[in-house]
């Protein structure tokens, strides 16, 4: 909430794809219908009424609408706290859990913005935390609860779906009692699955909203993807991983007869991370964590400023991947192990009953799950991974045992992170605020904003809508940025905000922006197209 005071007041302006959920807002707070625009596939429903909501007390602007999304990611926090204290995390590693979560660079950059991401992840914990709550007693009302939020997160996004399905599989296999199981089974399951089939039909038969076609992709897709998945679970776990590492206690776990397997899946790791890279070095999905810092920034041409920290922090950053992901999977696999073995189970069946009847079960399918829907839909963006973040996390927790200076450098790892996030959130307000002001104040000149590139969000907000279906691509002599080609016909570029100048244009000004590593052009671009192209 403190970062919020600090960046929200004088942001006010979209980021990534919440231009599109702030107009669809913006009309349904109108008109009281809520009209799809043909941009973006969630279902946006109980987001586009809770960000209404605080547009109807603040007025609206973006900065009403990123506020309504703050408030729930700090919830999602305290949820994600409560849920470990729940499953009985002593209170400091509850602490770091709710803490790692909350300063993933994903889940803060997109609690100041618009975007689902970080709302559904906390509607999704509120979830499960009541069905946790009311599993095994006497607690209707919390069984009501984790119902109504789990129909809460699918109008948000139809992953939601996975909730039910994680708690009906707990409840085959759990010893609560069938009185106890019906209940839950009818507020937890039955009545959230059939409300989700209502809003999931009634959202395809409105008008303008696209509907992805779920096709075959070539089986290289899956392997890149999921070891990308796995590597960002390692990325963002080190700051509870690494001390894991470094505790004498879990070293000495690695014994003769793992460490072997242990150092082939490493090199394994490593052999994969050469292949499979799209880049050498972390980050490796765009969208919300580039090189340069946050979103696509690369859209606009930044030149030579393509590092926003310098290269050998990613080189190390990398290295530290590498190893956090070998240790996150033996942790894992050490906390299913401890599970099973004290069962001396052998049958399959047994096996599979241990693991999944325990309440940290429910948390950790429900996770699974999160991270095969982007496999399922065949796409994959980095603020994808902080859907099946939690269980990862839980997993970690519950892998680890402390040791002397375990809290010391824990809370050291959370620092380091924390102060990574901020840089980033830092250079992504100071450039995304002058690109959003200088078109503006193109604007006051007397431009019309149909004429200016200023990047995604600009453009999209200021198009015509609803957009045509499909992609175009429209020849042009001068340069064009991949969404005006692609989705923005109606933006003709005669202007242009950009980070280095481009051919067939004439500088008008240029603007220093805020950002922490400087370097030898810490500059936009205000642009006009010569009259010759």
């Amino acid at each position: 909430m403190v970062a919020g005071c600090w960046i929200l007041p004088a942001w006010n302006h979209p980021f990534n794809d919440d231009w599109s959920y702030g107009f669809i807002a913006k009309t349904f707070l109108e008109t009281g219908k809520i009209e799809f625009i043909n941009w973006g596939e969630p279902i946006l429903v109980s987001h586009l009424a809770w960000g209404a909501l605080f547009a109807r007390l603040f007025g609206f602007s973006f900065t009403s609408l990123q506020l309504s999304v703050l408030v729930l990611s700090a919830a999602g926090g305290i949820f994600f706290y409560l849920i470990l204290k729940l499953l009985n995390i002593p209170r400091f590693l509850s602490l770091a859990g709710a803490a790692l979560l909350v300063v993933n660079p994903v889940y803060f950059t997109n609690s100041f913005s618009y975007m689902t991401d970080s709302v559904f992840v906390s509607e999704t914990l509120m979830a499960l935390y009541f069905y946790l709550a009311s599993s095994g007693k006497k607690r209707a009302g919390f069984s009501l609860l984790s119902g109504f939020f789990s129909v809460l997160a699918f109008s948000n996004r139809q992953f939601a779906l996975v909730l039910p399905v994680a708690m009906g599989i707990h409840l085959l296999v759990s010893g609560t009692t069938w009185k106890q199981k019906r209940i839950l089974f009818l507020c937890a399951g039955i009545l959230p699955v059939l409300a989700d089939a209502f809003i999931f039909f009634w959202h395809r038969s409105l008008p303008n909203v696209p509907i992805r076609s779920l096709g075959i992709q070539p089986a290289v897709f899956y392997c890149r993807a999921v070891f990308l998945m796995i590597l960002y679970a390692g990325f963002f776990s080190m700051p509870v991983v690494l001390p894991w590492m470094l505790s004498p206690t879990h070293r000495s776990r690695l014994n003769a007869r793992v460490k072997p397997v242990f150092q082939l899946g490493a090199l394994a790791a490593g052999v994969a991370a050469l292949c499979l890279m799209p880049v050498k070095t972390m980050p490796l999905l765009g969208n919300n964590i580039t090189r340069f810092g946050m979103f696509e920034s690369d859209e606009l041409l930044p030149g030579g400023r393509f590092d926003l920290f310098p290269r050998p922090f990613w080189i190390a950053a990398t290295a530290l991947t590498l190893i956090s992901t070998a240790f996150l999977v033996f942790m894992i696999a050490e906390a299913v192990r401890s599970r099973i073995q004290p069962l001396r189970v052998k049958r399959p069946g047994s096996v599979l009953k241990a693991l999944f009847s325990t309440p940290a079960s429910v948390v950790g399918l429900a996770s699974f799950f999160l991270f095969l829907c982007p496999l399922v839909i065949g796409s994959l963006f980095d603020r994808y991974t902080v859907m099946f973040l939690p269980g990862v996390f839980l997993a970690a927790l519950k892998a680890y045992s402390d040791h002397p200076r375990g809290q010391a450098l824990i809370a050291s790892g959370l620092l380091l992170f924390s102060v990574f996030t901020i840089i980033l959130v830092f250079d992504t307000v100071g450039w995304n605020r002058i690109r959003w002001r200088e078109a503006e104040r193109l604007v006051r000149e007397g431009v019309s904003p149909m004429h200016i590139d200023a990047g995604v969000e600009w453009c999209g907000w200021y198009a015509k809508k609803p957009f045509p279906a499909g992609y175009r691509r429209a020849p042009k002599p001068y340069y064009v940025s991949w969404y005006l080609r692609d989705c923005f016909d109606s933006i003709d570029n005669r202007y242009a905000v950009s980070f280095s100048g481009l051919n067939g244009f004439s500088v008008l000004r240029t603007v220093r922006y805020r950002t922490v590593f400087w370097k030898t052009d810490p500059f936009l671009y205000v642009l006009k197209r010569n009259a010759s192209d």
